[in-house]
């Protein structure tokens, strides 16, 4: 792994989130996806503090100083990281779906979506 840095990101006003971006040294790491990245992180990690989106760079962006440039760090791509939609089945599972969307203000919430990652883009 190269450089990273995590960020606190409001990109739309009440929304904050942490944003993790990196960069890879060897070519075999660009192959590293979000999902090893949180997972290997989840188990250092508080479930709190693990980054909602991850974000790779070719480098992080300096400043002339060579400090980091936060402002020209890229908005995240939630597209790319969501996982497909899959409903609740049983009455358990649609009990907790329904209380998890009506607290965290969500339309909808999936079988297999993670409580803390929810609430933590939220």
């Amino acid at each position: 792994m190269g450089e990273s840095v995590v960020v606190m990101r409001e990109d739309t006003a009440g929304d904050k989130r942490l944003v993790a971006y990196y960069t890879c040294v060897e070519e075999t790491e660009r192959k590293i996806g979000a999902e090893e990245l949180r997972s290997h992180l989840s188990a250092k990690l508080p479930e709190y503090m693990l980054p909602a989106a991850y974000v790779a760079l070719e480098a992080l962006p300096l400043t002339p100083n060579g400090k980091l440039d936060r402002r020209a760090l890229p908005q995240p791509d939630d597209a790319g990281a969501a996982r497909e939609y899959e409903a609740p089945v049983g009455d358990i599972e649609t009990a907790l779906a329904r209380i998890w969307a009506e607290s965290l203000h969500l339309d909808r919430v999936g079988r297999h979506d993670n409580f803390f990652a929810l609430a933590a883009t939220r």
